[in-house]
């Protein structure tokens, strides 16, 4: 079975937003309003947590945090969030098409809609995905 590490998982997240025309930043949010020329939409993912239930399986569960944000436009505050759903759903489609074999989403996606954030007072959507990869196990 192939398996991927979390450089691996990374660049993937990485390929697939810039793939879906969103701008991709490794690190925390809070970086923003230090970066003045930033180029929005933008999708940061922080680095995630993970979890090896069972030290002798090559499964590791992943909590992936995304945060995808762009300023407010002529468009109504719904309107933004409709597109920016419109966003994470082409991000998430290029992450895991024809890559389950070693990315398996597993469970609920929890997504948190804020506006007026960051120095920039943009609006976003914060996302949780809960992801099974296909890594190396701890014990061999």
């Amino acid at each position: 079975m192939a398996t991927l590490n979390i450089e691996g998982v990374i660049d993937r997240i990485d390929s697939s937003v810039i793939a879906s025309a969103c701008a991709f930043r490794f690190g925390y949010p809070s970086a923003v309003n230090q970066d003045h020329s930033a180029t929005y939409p933008l999708c940061i993912l922080e680095p995630p947590t993970s979890v090896f239930t069972n030290a002798y399986d090559n499964k590791e569960q992943f909590t992936f945090r995304l945060y995808i944000y762009r300023p407010q436009d002529n468009d109504s505050l719904r309107v933004t969030y409709k597109k920016l759903q419109g966003l994470l759903k082409s991000i998430m489609q290029a992450i895991f098409l024809n890559y389950e074999d070693k990315m398996i989403l597993n469970g609920e996606v929890r997504i948190e809609r804020v506006n007026d954030v960051q120095n920039d007072r943009l609006v976003g959507i914060i996302v949780d995905l809960p992801v099974n990869v296909f890594s190396n196990c701890l014990l061999y």
